[in-house]
């Protein structure tokens, strides 16, 4: 049972009375916060316990949602309304006849329907509706029983059941219906249908009339085109833009969350203006040839000329190799500036917004969540307030000479490495040994780099590495934003995971320079070694 430090009433309306209970969890390992948290099992028990104290010490206080702090930072907030004892709230009083029409996610087909029209009439698409009614082909029949999709949904950190019916505007008993939900718990990852609610009992003329408010805010969210820059991933613009991957994945028809600098997504219905980045203020210093490129190619998605290039490279020719690192620089910077560049860190300011919490600002901005509290003096205790200034550290990584084009940099996990292989962040895997290579994103790990394949078809590459799931470590080049560093990884998944339909349950580890074990805080001589190797210093 999950141990409640202590807990506290607060009321969060005057005028109907009613109040929160905030859960303070005794959870030490705040960096694990959010995995703690997402956990489907501790949700349920700390539901229970807080029904428990409701009814113990509050029995006639209307208590109308569970807040749960960890750390002295707010992970979640879980109503509880319907739990009580008290009086019915709208939510769960019994629904009329009428009522129940409205929040019908059936649409029964009719004479003449096909699928292209319904899915016209509703906004959604014939693959949505296939999708969500498991159709295999467009073959309707009439008085069949369908579900319109109003968009498809995937868990992120802090979404709940009635966050999203609030979101999309339907209702949570929809969601549930259309999902086969037995209760309102979600986990991190799942992907939800969100169905339109449809009144089959009225006119086609009255549905066109209650559609068009809806068809009119669609219509002023219309989708934005974003520059993919260094340090982006498709998660940290889903989370930028408040949409989702699965959505920026649709709307660019991409088969991998694998992006390239300058690439131009769109992105749908986004909560932001566009915003096109200059590329001279994001450009790395560095950057490694891979195959294909040309230094035109290079010049143009960094912004510079070919001249700068050759100049800044003493390039006699147009001819660069595999391998090959190049200073990306202008005419007005040159080349004795980029030699002369060290590691260091400057610091930026972020506004708290509502809805900020340390750990999602920690993966942010690619920083331990423990260097954020630390730099802003706030312990684990502390809470955030709407309008507070937080000190946000930028981490300058200067590129590392390597032994040879086949082998990575040496970087330290502490110092160097996890700033740029950050939380979120996708990159590409090439096995020493045989070669092979594949796609993984870091969801998750402190002490190292806790991994996931970002596909199947990413799996089975590492699993005809590995000849299945093994905790064997192998020496690996870890290509991160057209960087090559050395690295060691084992391929055994296991514990919490945060991508879904990638073929394995759970994540695996990747290690750095004096990378340690979560276990016991200390080097992985195994891991080191093939660190090393990957290195060409072993």
């Amino acid at each position: 049972m999950t141990q409640i430090q202590r807990f506290e009433l607060r009321q969060i309306n005057q005028a109907s009375d009613e109040y929160e209970i905030l859960l303070y969890l005794d959870q030490p390992s705040y960096e694990f916060a959010n995995e703690f948290i997402s956990s489907a099992e501790n949700q349920e028990d700390l539901i229970t316990q807080a029904k428990k104290i409701i009814k113990e010490k509050y029995p006639n206080i209307k208590v109308s949602m569970m807040k749960v702090i960890i750390g002295g930072i707010a992970l979640t907030s879980i109503p509880l309304m319907n739990l009580t004892n008290h009086s019915v709230s709208a939510a769960s009083a019994p629904k009329t006849s009428q009522q129940i029409q409205n929040d019908s996610i059936h649409y029964q087909v009719k004479s003449g329907d096909t699928l292209w029209k319904i899915a016209n009439r509703f906004g959604s698409t014939i693959a949505n509706i296939r999708q969500a009614n498991q159709l295999k082909s467009d073959l309707i029949k009439v008085n069949q029983s369908l579900i319109i999709p109003k968009a498809y949904h995937t868990v992120q950190t802090g979404d709940y059941l009635s966050v999203l019916a609030k979101r999309y505007g339907v209702t949570v008993d929809s969601i549930k219906e259309a999902n086969n939900l037995s209760s309102d718990l979600v986990r991190l990852g799942q992907k939800l249908i969100i169905p339109t609610l449809v009144n089959d009992t009225a006119a086609p003329a009255q549905t066109e009339q209650i559609q068009q408010p809806e068809q009119a805010e669609q219509t002023e969210q219309k989708a934005t085109t974003y520059t993919v820059v260094s340090g982006d991933s498709l998660f940290l613009i889903a989370q930028k833009f408040g949409t989702t991957i699965d959505a920026i994945k649709s709307a660019n028809k991409l088969d991998s969350v694998v992006l390239q600098i300058g690439q131009k997504l769109t992105i749908p219905g986004a909560q932001q203006q566009s915003q096109e980045i200059n590329q001279e203020q994001t450009r790395p210093s560095r950057y490694t040839v891979k195959a294909g490129d040309t230094l035109s190619a290079i010049a143009k998605r960094f912004n510079v000329t070919v001249s700068a290039l050759k100049s800044n490279n003493n390039l006699n020719s147009d001819l660069i190799r595999v391998g090959q690192v190049l200073i990306i620089a202008d005419e007005q910077t040159g080349e004795t500036q980029q030699q002369t560049e060290e590691k260091k860190v400057t610091y930026t300011t972020h506004t708290v917004v509502s809805g900020d919490n340390i750990w999602n600002l920690s993966i942010q901005y690619g920083i331990p969540q423990k260097e954020l509290l630390e730099v802003n003096n706030l312990t684990t205790r502390s809470m955030l307030s709407i309008g507070q200034q937080l000190k946000v550290p930028v981490h300058h990584i200067p590129v590392k000479s390597v032994v040879s084009e086949k082998h990575g940099e040496y970087l330290d996990w502490w110092t160097e490495a996890q700033y740029l292989f950050t939380i979120g962040k996708t990159a590409k895997v090439t096995d020493i040994e045989t070669g092979k290579s594949f796609n993984i994103t870091r969801t998750i790990g402190a002490n190292h780099a806790d991994a996931e394949t970002n596909t199947v078809a990413d799996t089975n590459v590492a699993k005809s590495i590995w000849g299945g799931f093994s905790w064997k470590t192998r020496a690996i080049i870890l290509e991160v934003d057209g960087r090559q560093l050395a690295a060691s990884m084992s391929f055994m998944p296991h514990d919490v995971e945060y991508i879904s339909n990638n073929g394995i349950s759970g994540h695996f580890d990747v290690y750095f320079g004096n990378s340690t074990r979560h276990v016991d805080g200390r080097p992985d001589p195994l891991h080191q070694a093939q660190v090393e190797k990957a290195a060409g210093i072993r």
